[in-house]
């Protein structure tokens, strides 16, 4: 498919060009050449890591790594529910990590029951990071001008893209979807890079999201919002909405008008995940220096 190969290859370069700025290890698609490398620690996560019915089971993500510690920072076991017959190789890859702080309660659950003793639960690594630095607002950002980010990978259904878009008639707004073809925006964006992703967000008047840290972005550039659910995000995503107080953020129908138009209190926001942030980078400090788990 022609345009979804172009699409990726414009995400490509874009990523490329920002991944460049960091200090990385020579790219490798081979696992043996990562288990070479020897590490003080190995910090595995965030995001999806653990969820093998997608992946397949990755032995690396397992704590197949050559270090002389090894923890796992706000992985998730994404749609992988607790209460199912957890593989063999997982539990027993779970045993290798010195300690295992999980990004949702469902996540907790099931590395618990793998390892017979209670998990932490921390934030996800965007959380406790400040990126303001990293914000890169382009010229053609800012000659967008009024504009609903749309931010979702799962097909919308036909009334949802009939309310956005009668929304963002009657507040002047473009609809421009970035990094996921949503073809009934105005327009689609596939070449930003993750510094001017962020500042798609920062200059939006609305966000319109399908995704789970498309959330955690909408929070955190302090955006009125809107959550597409699906299977995929739900257990990700109802954790971070309980733990601010914003489930009434979730698009339940098709209506968006009345959730856009709901105000924010974004410094209780702050207020509220502000433990939960000291709690987070304390437990990664510890973490990676010491055991914190009891014998």
């Amino acid at each position: 498919r022609p345009i979804r190969f172009i699409d990726r290859y414009k995400k490509y370069k874009a990523f490329k060009k920002d991944f460049g700025k960091f200090n990385v290890t020579p790219y490798t698609r081979n696992p043996d050449e990562v288990r070479k490398l020897h590490f003080d620690a190995v910090v595995i996560g965030s995001d999806i890591v653990w969820n093998y019915k997608l992946f397949g089971y990755d032995d690396l993500f397992f704590g197949g790594v050559n270090a002389d510690r090894i923890v796992a920072y706000a992985p998730s076991f994404g749609w992988v529910n607790c209460g199912e017959e957890i593989p063999e190789p997982v539990c027993k890859g779970l045993v290798r990590f010195a300690a295992i702080g999980a990004r949702d309660e469902n996540t907790q659950k099931i590395a618990a029951s793998c390892i017979g003793h209670p998990v932490d639960k921390v934030l996800d690594p965007t959380l406790i990071c400040d990126f303001s630095d990293e914000v890169r607002v382009t010229d053609r950002i800012k000659k967008l001008g009024n504009y609903i980010l749309v931010y979702a990978f799962a097909e919308q259904k036909p009334e949802i893209i009939a309310s956005v878009k009668k929304f963002a008639s009657s507040k002047g707004c473009q609809l421009i979807a970035v990094g996921s073809r949503q073809d009934w925006c105005d327009q689609v964006i596939m070449g930003a890079g993750p510094f001017e992703w962020l500042g798609f967000y920062k200059q939006a008047s609305y966000v319109f999201t399908g995704t789970f840290h498309g959330t955690i972005f909408a929070l955190k550039s302090k955006k009125k919002f809107v959550v597409s659910m699906n299977d995929a995000i739900f257990n990700k995503v109802t954790s971070l909405l309980t733990t601010v107080g914003l489930m009434d953020r979730i698009l339940e129908g098709a209506e968006v008008e009345s959730i856009w138009n709901r105000e924010i209190d974004y410094r209780q926001i702050e207020d509220t995940l502000e433990p939960h942030v000291e709690q987070s980078l304390t437990w990664l400090k510890t973490a990676v220096e010491e055991s914190v788990l009891s014998d």
